[in-house]
């Protein structure tokens, strides 16, 4: 990390709104994952606000699945326009456009609460920078240097600068049935990227999947840096998923193994979306006979403090039996994986 990493700024990141807690603590996780301080959380529907170093936002940018950008933050304030505009003149825009070319862009989010259009707000703010930087500088609707953010919230506004984007069209490129190996119980690869985030995985340490499958979680996994060891009982998906990893250019090692005798690994994360419909990868056994197994061969391979986020039905009380297991359970969300199936995502810490 650079050398101003105990140095705080204020950020607010712009969360999607497939989930209502999950982007947030997809946020977390990563943060905590990187071993990167912050402070002061403040959520506010799609907007996350806290304090943590700047080098956050490139981190962000690489990993989440959840969230869209990440802005140092100006100001917030009421979503009144005299209100922007007064503390938009209290800021020193030579200090952060000194030169070059910006753009001011405003995005609303939720439901539309406040009377105020957000092509108001840009043109007031893009003429008052103007005003005080005295043609220093040339505004570029596409393709500026500097891109000054706002965002509306029902009352609430925020102002930053831009410091960095999550590249959405990768998940779309990676969807299963662009992969040489397919399987209709693949993971979409923006979810597998959220199990390997809230698994804190970190990288250049063993990310480790006992249901490979296809290969969604390793293969997430391997492109943040980790190192993606897996294991699957049916050799088809063994062979599958390998050439899935391959294709990306990613190396890894996948063991014909059952989930129930988890060969000697030692890992650092663990994530894992169990194989509700596969009977091939069920064997004959039942499903709560499978995660009570696992999670027992879980916990003797994962390094102490390191967390585990699986998947289980609704149904089924996986916090008790994880308790029972000796893991500790630090969160639990409801979440429609596939069109016809909702399932539970927990995350476990080993303690």
């Amino acid at each position: 990390m650079p050398n101003d990493v105990d140095h705080l700024e204020r950020l607010f990141i712009t969360l999607s709104g497939e989930h209502e807690h999950l982007p947030r603590s997809e946020v977390v996780a990563i943060l905590e994952a990187e071993n990167i301080p912050f402070s002061g959380e403040r959520k506010i529907g799609a907007v996350l606000s806290l304090s943590a170093p700047l080098a956050a936002a490139k981190v962000l940018a690489q990993r989440a699945s959840l969230s869209s950008e990440c802005c140092k933050e100006l100001f917030n304030c009421n979503a009144q326009l005299n209100e922007i505009l007064k503390q938009a003149r209290q800021i020193d825009w030579s200090q952060l456009i000194p030169k070059g070319s910006f753009a001011v862009r405003v995005e609303r989010k939720g439901l539309r609460v406040s009377s105020l259009k957000t092509v108001e707000i840009e043109q007031a703010l893009g003429k008052l920078i103007l005003d005080q930087l005295k043609g220093r500088v040339k505004v570029r609707l596409k393709g500026a240097q500097t891109v000054v953010r706002g965002l509306l919230q029902d009352h609430h506004f925020w102002l930053g600068i831009l410091l960095s984007k999550v590249d959405k069209l990768q998940f779309a490129i990676r969807r299963p049935r662009a992969k040489p190996f397919f399987h209709p119980s693949a993971l979409p690869p923006k979810m597998a990227r959220l199990f390997v985030n809230l698994a804190r995985a970190q990288r250049g340490e063993v990310f480790f999947d006992p249901f490979t499958g296809t290969g969604s979680l390793l293969i997430e996994a391997g492109l943040i840096g980790c190192l993606p060891i897996g294991c699957d009982v049916d050799i088809k998906m063994v062979k599958g998923a390998l050439l899935n990893l391959r294709y990306y250019g990613l190396h890894g090692l996948i063991l014909l193994a059952d989930a129930r005798k988890i060969p000697t690994v030692r890992a650092a994360a663990i994530a894992y979306d169990p194989p509700y419909g596969r009977v091939s990868s069920l064997k004959g056994a039942t499903l709560s006979d499978i995660l009570s197994s696992s999670l027992g061969e879980s916990l003797q391979i994962l390094k102490p403090a390191g967390y585990l986020c699986l998947a289980s039905p609704t149904w089924m009380n996986i916090l008790d039996l994880a308790s029972e297991k000796g893991f500790k359970p630090i969160e639990h969300h409801t979440v429609r994986i596939h069109r016809s199936l909702t399932r539970r995502i927990v995350v476990l810490k080993k303690g």
